[in-house]
Formats: C-alpha cells, sequence, structure tokens
C-alpha cells in the first residue's frame, strides 16, 4: 500500500470575536490506495471534517482521522448515497464525516482508504473547518463585544452554510453531468449494436431464401 500525502494549505478569515479557516479540495483517490491530508490544528480548535464521494464504484470510501500523540480519532466506511438514518439508498449525495475538538497540538492526518477496492477509483469531495475559540479583543470586556461576537459568528455560520450549499450543488451538478454523458453514451452504443445485428440478420435472410429458392429449383436427373 502507497500513501501519498498532500499538504493542505489553509488561508485563515479572521473575525473579531472568532476565527475559522474552512478549506476544500476535490481529488481522485486510485484503487488499492489511501490519500492522506495534513492541517496543522491547535488545541482547543473545533474541526469539522465531511467527504462527499462523487463517483465511483459504490460510492465508498473509508475516513480516518488520526491526532498528534493520540492515535485514531475516528475511523469509518462512508457511503455518500446511503441516508444513515434510514438505511436506505438516496439519489441525492450526502456528504458526511465527524467534528471534534482538537485534544492536542500539532499535525492531524486525515485519510481517505480505498485500498479495499480493486479496480474503481473514487472521487473525493474533502472539507475541512477549523475554528478557533472565541475570546474578547484586548482592552474591551467580554460585555462589550457579546453583541459584535454575536453579529459575527451568525454572518460566519450564514456564509459557510452558503458556501457548503454552492459547493454541495455544484458537485451534484457534475455527478449528474457525468451520470447524463455515461447514459448518453451507452444509449449510442447500443444503437450502433443495434444498427449492425439488424443489417446482419437482413443479410443473413437475404442468402438463406436465396439458397432456399436455388435448391427447390433443382430437380435431380435434369429434364428428359
Amino acid at each position: 500500500m502507497r500513501c501519498a500525502a498532500v499538504a493542505l494549505l489553509v488561508t485563515a478569515a479572521l473575525l473579531a470575536p472568532a476565527s475559522a479557516a474552512i478549506s476544500s479540495l476535490a481529488f481522485q483517490v486510485e484503487p488499492r490506495l489511501e490519500e492522506c491530508m495534513y492541517q496543522e490544528i491547535r488545541q482547543g480548535q473545533s474541526v469539522r471534517a465531511e467527504i462527499l464521494v462523487t463517483r465511483g464504484g459504490k460510492l465508498d470510501v473509508r475516513m480516518k482521522i488520526d491526532a498528534p500523540g493520540k492515535g485514531r480519532l475516528y475511523e469509518k466506511l462512508v457511503f455518500s448515497n446511503i441516508d444513515y438514518t434510514t438505511g436506505n439508498v438516496v439519489d441525492s449525495l450526502i456528504k458526511k464525516g465527524h467534528s471534534f475538538i482538537a485534544p492536542s497540538s500539532g499535525n492531524y492526518a486525515f485519510c481517505m482508504d480505498n485500498t479495499m477496492s480493486r479496480w474503481t477509483a473514487k472521487v473525493v469531495d474533502f472539507e475541512l473547518e477549523v475554528t478557533s475559540p472565541s475570546r474578547p479583543a484586548e482592552g474591551e470586556s467580554p460585555k462589550e463585544v457579546n453583541g459584535m461576537k454575536r453579529s459575527t459568528d451568525r454572518i460566519h455560520e450564514q456564509l459557510s452554510a452558503v458556501e457548503r450549499m454552492q459547493h454541495y450543488l455544484q458537485q451534484r451538478e457534475h455527478t449528474h453531468r457525468d451520470t447524463a454523458e455515461s447514459t448518453n453514451d451507452r444509449i449510442a452504443w447500443y444503437a450502433v449494436t443495434e444498427t449492425f445485428i439488424v443489417v446482419g440478420l437482413s443479410v443473413a435472410q437475404v442468402v438463406l431464401v436465396r439458397r432456399w429458392f436455388q435448391s427447390r429449383n433443382v430437380l435431380p436427373g435434369g429434364l428428359g
């Protein structure tokens, strides 16, 4: 098994009472391989990691999260087309993941494991949000920043929700377009195959009918 590491560079968007960093990355995990992303996270920060398998096989991949000095925090086989509340397969893809408070500081590993697949690659959309605990600005009391904190937190949540929805709709559109193109290709090849079969049957029918009439016109011993 080969593990390809991809460094995840994040630009933080700072708000007055709190700071948050959101990053998104789309990549392909080849069969029998594991792809890992690494992110520097401080102890006490809130972390939300979500994935969406947009193409490949049963739309499944094993998600793993490792913390420095703490070992494995999370591991689960994720199916993006299954609603875990009902256990049913759904038409719309669903983002799934894990949220936690960082127990230690250091490089956290977020790995997508496709080693269980022999032939099929998986296209994964990975989203990571790291939020620092809110604290009052220097020289200001907590009461003075409560209003600003509520406003900025609300704006941040709304912008994050809009960004996630736009990204989800974009991935959904790509998935539906790939499905439509694949369906069109199958229909085209079916039409070509059907044409060859009809032509072949027509030719075979003409040859058999001609041979049948020729054999009926030949009389044993000739005439006279």
